[in-house]
């Protein structure tokens, strides 16, 4: 059993690709040598991990957790092969504090997300309307990464203007409505860019006749990464034009709560388990009066 069959037996769709993507991290860390390596060597890797940064930011301890997750899937499918007799990370844990707290003050308005959408210009003429549709659905629909890669050609009804966001707990399956502009855009991008990418796909066992459904399709053809959307959107983006995908989903959140929105509609537009994450959002407005004089005066 190779280790991609083994994950996707065992875990959702939407986590695979972060966890084969955290173990090949990890393999080219030890120089494809992880087979025989020890405890040190996990903490070692976990250590350079501390050291790298996105966007200038040092990873999020949860990030971290994730990586050193993906690592004891690795070894544990070493043991199921019978390529080791141990385990040498199984009793790991991570100890990093994650702060739940959502810093509202710092997230975008409904203008800048706006300002966001029109102004993006894609590096390449034929990924232009692709990516407008990334960021449609971050901005309209609030979706995370994963959620958007994960759309199928079957999600999509333009004819009555929905996409269906599917999740491993049906609990948090939505349909959600598409924005009158979002429907041309995607249109246009089905029938016009998306073949054009899958035609670019030069792997030997891709055959032509049964293409990806993937809706989104990055530049080589192939169904696009959860983590490779922030890479595509900030090609050649300087520090400050930078765009965080996971914070745009935050703000779309908040701009809807601000906008008078019952707390449970929102929930369930957002796709949140528990209200409590949703309400994480709310900011009252003696809160937001203390934030902006903190920003104008920061020693009051």
């Amino acid at each position: 059993m190779s280790l991609e069959e083994y994950i996707q037996n065992r875990f959702s769709s939407t986590c695979q690709n972060s966890y084969l993507n955290g173990i090949k991290r990890y393999l080219a860390f030890m120089n494809n040598d992880a087979v025989n390596s020890t405890y040190q060597d996990v903490l070692d890797f976990i250590a350079y991990l501390r050291t790298t940064k996105t966007g200038g930011v040092p990873l999020h301890p949860k990030t971290l957790m994730n990586y050193l997750f993906s690592v004891k899937i690795y070894y544990q499918w070493l043991l199921i092969t019978e390529q080791r007799d141990d385990h040498p990370c199984k009793t790991l844990y991570l100890t990093d504090q994650i702060s739940k707290a959502i810093p509202v003050e710092t997230l975008y308005s409904e203008a800048e997300l706006q300002n966001i959408l029109a102004n993006h210009k894609p590096v390449k003429s034929y990924i232009q309307h692709r990516d407008k549709v990334m960021l449609s659905l971050l901005v309209y629909q609030a979706l995370t990464t994963s959620e958007l890669v994960n759309i199928n050609l079957e999600d999509l009804d333009l004819e009555k203007g929905t996409v269906h966001i599917k999740h491993p707990n049906i609990k948090q399956d939505r349909i959600l409505a598409l924005q009158s502009n979002q429907i041309l855009l995607i249109y246009n991008y089905l029938h016009i860019e998306r073949p054009i990418l899958l035609g670019r796909n030069k792997d030997i066992d891709y055959d032509l006749n049964k293409p990806h459904q993937n809706v989104i399709i990055n530049n080589e053809g192939r169904p696009m990464n959860p983590h490779g959307i922030s890479r595509h959107l900030n090609q050649h983006k300087s520090k400050n034009e930078r765009i965080i995908p996971f914070k745009i989903r935050q703000s779309a959140i908040k701009n809807l709560l601000r906008k008078g929105n019952d707390l449970r509609v929102v929930q369930v537009f957002a796709g949140h388990k528990r209200s409590s994450s949703t309400e994480a959002y709310k900011q009252t407005g003696l809160e937001e009066l203390k934030n902006i004089i903190q920003k104008l005066h920061p020693l009051a």
